[in-house]
């Protein structure tokens, strides 16, 4: 996909955002933006989970009679986030291309300035360790970064869409990777990728961030500033959990792990942006420490 030029301007800063899709990335954001004097609505599925400081909705984007409350909402910036409900193709079809379709077509063209699509990384095909930015190549060849890039294609179309890529996303609750290590499951030395990741707190705190700036990008890489090969980041955790590292057969490893790329995150830092974990070793110390108390309790 050719990422336009230029930015995608918004008369002011925002004042009434709906987060279509509201979980532990969006929730945060919205609390953050509710801070700062910002109506927040979010929609789910089933509204009654979310807090009540919020306007909410329930709805699903595979229903567009279920978004018709759009169409009269006073929102000036969409925040698309949602979460596909299975890791396959029809999941991710429905989740990222018919609900953003439907969303799109829902909201009222003339309040609304900005769209944030809520992306990943996984629209980069590398796999050489080459450093990628937001003008990088995407020729993804697995199918949820294809319908990831094709969910981008249909949010700039509106001409007032930012596509916000994603990498890994890390922290409390997310124990996978260190539980690869307490068990003996890392990566072998010889099958290394260089892989990429941001932590829960940033990326609320990103979001948050980018919907205040007066301007975007239509395309931004949200990752923290350490790219690593993932043997660094499992030595790592098994130097703080005090295990030795055993390793798992490379047939597995290459199911786990998808191309080896180092995502550049310059154009969020220039936005003004600072990070609370701007590398693996600040958030995984503090995971690892967590991890290890709740096991003792």
């Amino acid at each position: 996909m050719v990422v336009p030029t230029g930015l995608v301007q918004n008369s002011s800063m925002a004042k009434n955002v709906i987060f279509v899709g509201c979980g532990k990335v969006a929730t945060p954001a919205a609390t953050i933006l509710l801070q700062q004097g910002i109506q927040v609505h979010g929609v789910k599925r089933d509204a009654t989970t979310l807090p009540d400081f919020m306007e909410k909705s329930s709805a699903d984007v595979a229903d567009p009679a279920s978004l018709g409350f759009l169409k009269h909402s006073d929102a000036d910036t969409i925040v698309y986030s949602l979460a596909a409900g299975g890791f396959d193709e029809a999941s991710y079809t429905k989740a990222y291309i018919t609900g953003l379709k439907n969303t799109v077509s829902a909201f009222n063209p003339d309040r609304v300035k900005r769209l944030i699509f809520v992306s990943s990384t996984a629209v980069y095909h590398q796999q050489d360790a080459s450093i990628v930015d937001e003008n990088s190549a995407t020729r993804p060849q697995r199918f949820n970064g294809r319908i990831m890039l094709d969910a981008e294609k249909i949010a700039l179309d509106t001409r007032i869409g930012t596509a916000l890529r994603f990498s890994g996303i890390y922290g409390p609750g997310r124990n996978r990777l260190i539980e690869r290590v307490k068990t003996g499951n890392c990566t072998p030395e010889n099958s290394a990728s260089y892989t990429n990741r941001i932590h829960t707190q940033d990326c609320s705190a990103a979001l948050a961030h980018l919907i205040m700036q007066p301007e975007l990008p239509p395309v931004i890489i949200g990752s923290d500033s350490e790219p690593a090969k993932s043997t660094d980041v499992e030595s790592f955790i098994a130097r703080q959990l005090g295990v030795q590292k055993q390793y798992a057969d490379s047939t597995s490893t290459v199911r786990r792990i998808a191309g080896s790329k180092q995502c550049c995150n310059r154009l969020l830092l220039d936005t003004g942006f600072v990070f609370s974990y701007p590398g693996y070793k600040d958030g995984y110390k503090e995971l690892v420490k967590n991890y290890g108390a709740k096991k003792q309790k």
